[in-house]
Order: C-alpha cells, then sequence, then structure tokens
C-alpha cells in the first residue's frame, strides 16, 4: 500500500475490511490514490467496521487482536471515515449492513 505502483484507470475500487488494519496516513494515502486512479463516475467500494452497537464493535475487536496477534488496529467512526472520502473528492452513501451478523460492518458507496 505505500509503494509507488503505476496503476491503471478504473472503473471500480473495492477495499473490504482492510482500512481498519492500516495506520491513519496511509488510509488517506491510499483513498487518495483510489481517487486519482477511478475514471470519472467511478465508484470506490468500501466495507469496514462501524462502531455500534458497541458489542459487535468489542466482539470484532477481539476477533480482529486474535486473528492479527498483537498487532494495532486504526478504527474509525463512520462519520470519520465519511469526512475523509469526502475531503478526497468523493460523493458518499453510507449503508449499514446486515443486523444478523455479529460484526458492525459499514458500507461506504464513494462516488468520484
Amino acid at each position: 500500500l505505500r509503494k509507488d505502483t503505476d496503476l491503471p484507470q478504473c472503473d471500480c475500487i473495492s477495499l473490504l475490511d482492510l482500512l481498519h488494519h492500516v495506520p491513519f496516513e496511509t488510509q488517506e494515502e491510499l483513498i487518495k490514490t483510489c481517487y486519482s486512479v477511478l475514471k470519472r463516475d467511478g465508484l470506490l467500494i468500501v466495507k469496514d467496521i462501524g462502531d455500534r452497537p458497541k458489542w459487535k464493535y468489542g466482539y470484532n475487536y477481539f476477533h480482529d487482536r486474535v486473528v492479527m496477534g498483537n498487532k494495532e488496529l486504526f478504527f474509525r467512526k463512520p462519520s470519520d471515515f465519511r469526512e475523509m472520502f469526502m475531503k478526497a473528492g468523493f460523493k458518499v452513501t453510507i449503508r449499514q449492513l446486515p443486523h444478523w451478523a455479529p460484526f458492525p460492518h459499514v458500507l461506504f458507496l464513494c462516488r468520484k
């Protein structure tokens, strides 16, 4: 994610359960890169972890700590994700994903 790459222009990019594993500054750089390589009207699809309800957030935090070991996690509130996407130039729609899942997944549809 931090390496310079020559990415082609594309119509759609998806980032699924990734951003909360990436340092905040790198998240912002990655989102700017996504914006720059998306074609006009391109779509960035991001699924990540929300902070509500608290028990689901806690369950996911515990799960990620077990899976990732003792590595630092970089969670943002959905409103903070939205702000980051908008700062990069995206128009953002937020969707809360199914309530039956044990994780508080949030879907961000970010249109260039």
